[in-house]
């Protein structure tokens, strides 16, 4: 992972325009949601929801049946996707996060010369 420096070293060499950073801000902060931690647990949520969806058309709506679903889903989600989130993509949430500070730095720099 890259230092907060190198990052910023790295865009102010390109000499990009203000434009080009705003671009990159709102680019980076859409990748940024990407990564967040809710929008994994709304992805981990699909396969549950198709599996439920399957369940209920053959058998019928059971309240039983939904909340088997929610518990397995939410220990799945607790021992599992929480883990993988924390090894593989929350060092990637915080690059990320350098990359918007220092593409915010560099525009306020430009931004007043």
């Amino acid at each position: 992972m890259k230092t907060f420096n190198e990052i910023k070293s790295e865009f102010e060499s390109k000499n990009y325009s203000l434009s080009d950073l705003k671009k990159g801000v709102i680019l980076y902060s859409v990748i940024r949601f990407l990564f967040t931690e809710m929008f994994t647990f709304l992805v981990s949520t699909i396969p549950f929801l198709i599996g439920i969806g399957i369940i209920t058309s053959l058998y019928g709506f059971t309240a039983g049946t939904s909340f088997f679903y929610l518990i397995i889903h939410l220990l799945f989600y607790v021992f599992y996707v929480k883990g993988v989130y924390k090894k593989q993509m929350k060092p990637t949430l915080d690059e990320v996060n350098m990359v918007i500070q220092a593409l915010k730095e560099i525009k306020k720099e430009k931004s007043i010369k």
